[in-house]
C-alpha cells in the first residue's frame, strides 16, 4: 500500500443537499439583487463573491486519508478532524455513490462519504490491498 492516499469527497447526504442549497440560494439573493438594481453594484458583487468562496470551500474543503493505521476526515467547518483508526472501525460498507463507515466508536454516527466513481474505485481497491473490512 502506498504511504498515505487522499481523496476529496462530499459529506452524506442531508449534509449534502442543504449545504449545497443553501449556497444556491446565497448565488439567487445576488441575481435578484442585481435584477432589481439594474445597473452594476457593490452589493450583489459582495454576495456573489461570499457565494464563490463558499462554493470553493465546499468543494475543496473535504478531504479524506487512508493511511495503512487510520482513515483521516478533514472537514473545513469543523476545528478537530475526525481520525477513525482501524481498531474502532466495524466495517467499510461500499454504496452507490460511495462508502458508508462504521465504527464502534458511541460518540459519532456512521460516516457517509460521497465520492466520484473514479474516486470510489481507487479508494476500495487501496483499502481491499491493505486488508481493511471492506463489505460490497
Amino acid at each position: 500500500m502506498q504511504k498515505s492516499l487522499t481523496i476529496r469527497y462530499q459529506p452524506g447526504y442531508a449534509y449534502f443537499i442543504t449545504t449545497w442549497s443553501w449556497i444556491g440560494f446565497i448565488y439567487l439573493l445576488a441575481l435578484i439583487i442585481q435584477l432589481e438594481l439594474i445597473n452594476l453594484n457593490w452589493q450583489s458583487m459582495t454576495i456573489a463573491l461570499i457565494a464563490v468562496i463558499l462554493t470553493i470551500i465546499n468543494i475543496l474543503g473535504y478531504q479524506v486519508t487512508i493511511t495503512s493505521e487510520a482513515i483521516h476526515l478533514k472537514r473545513p467547518v469543523f476545528k478537530r478532524h475526525r481520525t477513525i483508526e482501524r481498531e474502532k472501525l466495524t466495517q467499510i460498507a461500499v454504496q452507490k455513490h460511495g462508502l458508508l463507515i462504521t465504527t464502534t466508536e458511541l460518540d459519532y454516527q456512521p460516516e457517509q462519504l460521497l465520492l466520484r466513481p473514479k474516486d470510489k474505485q481507487q479508494l476500495v481497491a487501496t483499502l481491499k490491498a491493505a486488508g481493511w473490512p471492506i463489505v460490497e
